[in-house]
């Protein structure tokens, strides 16, 4: 970020606010159990691309 431009300080806030949020996050399989649990009994991710998916969920 700094090579391309934006001030060091900018660039160790984004930083920060990611590793204070790191723990919040969820993973696919995680996400998956959250939707186990909230009732939802057929799940698919039929697109993933990095950390971007597709959920359909349907009972």
């Amino acid at each position: 970020m700094i090579q391309d431009g934006l001030a060091e300080d900018d660039a160790r806030h984004m930083i920060d606010m990611r590793e204070e949020n790191f723990g919040f996050l969820d993973t696919m399989k995680g996400y998956q159990e959250k939707l186990k649990a909230a009732g939802f009994a057929h799940i698919l991710c039929p697109y993933i691309y990095d950390f971007h998916g597709v959920f359909v969920v349907y009972l």
